[in-house]
């Protein structure tokens, strides 16, 4: 029985990682098949003049509130578990370590785009930490309350 409950809970937390490189991924990704190019960036030059504002906006408005959505779940996870301060932690510790591989010439030479999906892959773990992650313990405290001394005389209810 506990191995069953275990299995689960290692396949939940794979479909967990499986959707937050999912959600990042469908947010931005460098080969131009994700929100930002469909919907944010042609909103974006035709504000500016640059370019005419088409497509289904209701559709491209509902798409955004899931991300939005999706988002939020994963980052209120990732802050309940490790917290705000250990989210910036975690993304400099990944970001300094790149530069480290870097200076030394240990990161492979590799282009723009091969790049951003690697930077896409670390925020995707980031964000999956909120579940991959186990659960706190939480520390029960208990106290001994001690009996109030009654006057004499007076009967203890």
């Amino acid at each position: 029985m506990a191995q069953e409950e275990s299995q689960f809970k290692r396949t939940f937390r794979n479909i967990r990682l499986l959707l937050a490189f999912v959600l990042v991924h469908l947010t931005y990704n460098p080969e131009g098949l994700s929100y930002y190019h469909w919907a944010l960036k042609p909103w974006w030059d035709g504000f500016f003049g640059k370019g005419k504002l088409l497509g289904p906006h209701s559709l491209k408005a509902f798409v955004g509130v899931l991300i939005l959505g999706g988002w939020f779940m994963f980052l209120r996870a990732t802050r309940r578990k490790i917290g705000a301060l250990g989210i910036l932690l975690t993304v400099a510790f990944f970001a300094t370590f790149g530069w480290v591989l870097s200076d030394y010439g240990l990161f492979p030479k590799m282009g723009s785009s091969m790049l951003q999906h690697l930077l896409l892959m670390v925020l995707s773990l980031v964000l999956s930490l909120g579940v991959l992650l186990p659960e706190p313990k939480t520390k029960v405290v208990v106290t001994k309350h001690d009996k109030v001394p009654t006057k004499q005389g007076s009967e203890a209810v």
